[in-house]
C-alpha cells in the first residue's frame, strides 16, 4: 500500500510547507501532490523548487 499526502496550506496555517513535504518523505510517505490553487504559478514554482532543494529521498514521487 502506498501512502500519498495532498498539500492544504489552510490546514497547517503559518507553517512552510517546504520543511512539511520534506519530513512526509523522510518518515515513508512515497507520494505528495502539492495543490495550492489559490498560488499563483512563480508561488508554485518557488515552493516546489524550495521542496526539492536538497534532493529528496530516493522513490518519493511529488506531483503538482
Amino acid at each position: 500500500m502506498k501512502i500519498y499526502a495532498i498539500t492544504r496550506r489552510q490546514l497547517t496555517p503559518g507553517r512552510d510547507l517546504a520543511p512539511m513535504v520534506r519530513s512526509w518523505a523522510e518518515a515513508g510517505v512515497e507520494m505528495a501532490q502539492v495543490r495550492e490553487k489559490d498560488l499563483s504559478t512563480r508561488e508554485v514554482y518557488d515552493l516546489v523548487r524550495r521542496i526539492l532543494e536538497p534532493p529528496l529521498p530516493r522513490g518519493f514521487e511529488l506531483f503538482v
